[in-house]
């Protein structure tokens, strides 16, 4: 018996995996380098929650945004690579 990921469309397979890549690098980008402002900046310091803050907003607000599109293609029926950080299209 086949399993359910290889009867699922290529197209729908793809997507998938991009959205599950990303997701997980994304969340790792976010959490190692807003540790990292808070590493050296220190937790009492304004300008560290200041860049923590404008470092999350734009980096999470970027990644939705790509998303949207991600599911724009989809919903299409084409085939898109996350800039920079997606896998590669089969």
């Amino acid at each position: 018996m086949a399993a359910p990921q290889d009867n699922a469309p290529l197209l729908a397979r793809q997507h998938l995996k991009q959205a599950t890549f990303v997701s997980l690098w994304g969340g790792l980008l976010i959490v190692s380098l807003t540790a990292l402002f808070i590493l050296v900046g220190g937790l009492y310091w304004e300008y560290t929650w200041v860049a923590v803050i404008l470092y999350f907003t734009c980096i999470h607000s970027t990644l939705v945004l790509f998303g949207m599109f991600g599911l724009i293609k989809a919903l299409a029926g084409q085939t898109w690579r996350f800039p920079l950080i997606g896998p590669r299209n089969p």
